[in-house]
C-alpha cells in the first residue's frame, strides 16, 4: 500500500517520519479490523446511532451570541468581516 499516495488523496501533509511510522503501523491496524470482522454478531440489532435512545438533552434556549468583532478577534486571517481560509476545493483551470 502506498501511504504517500493515500495521504496525497486525503490532502495530508505528512513528514517522512510520519509516513514511515504509518507504513509500519497500518498493517497491524488492518489486521485488527480483520479480527473485528470475524466477531459473531448474529442476533445483534444494528444501531442507527451509537447513543442510547432517550439520552438527556438540554432544552433549547435563546442566548446572546458573539458580535462579529468578537467572533473574528482571534482569527489568524480575516477579510471583509469574514474568516479567511485556504481553498480546499480547486476550480477547473485554477491553480492551487
Amino acid at each position: 500500500m502506498n501511504i504517500a499516495a493515500v495521504a496525497a488523496l486525503a490532502h495530508l501533509d505528512l513528514t517522512a517520519d510520519e509516513l514511515g511510522r504509518l507504513e509500519r503501523e497500518l498493517p497491524a491496524i488492518l489486521e485488527y479490523v480483520a479480527q473485528l470482522n470475524q466477531i459473531d454478531t448474529t442476533g445483534v440489532e444494528p444501531m442507527s446511532q451509537p447513543l442510547v435512545a432517550g439520552a438527556p438533552l438540554r432544552e433549547d434556549e435563546v442566548r446572546t451570541g458573539f458580535s462579529q468583532d468578537e467572533a473574528l478577534a482571534n482569527a489568524p486571517r480575516k477579510e471583509g468581516g469574514m474568516f479567511q481560509v485556504p481553498a480546499v476545493v480547486s476550480r477547473p483551470g485554477a491553480g492551487r
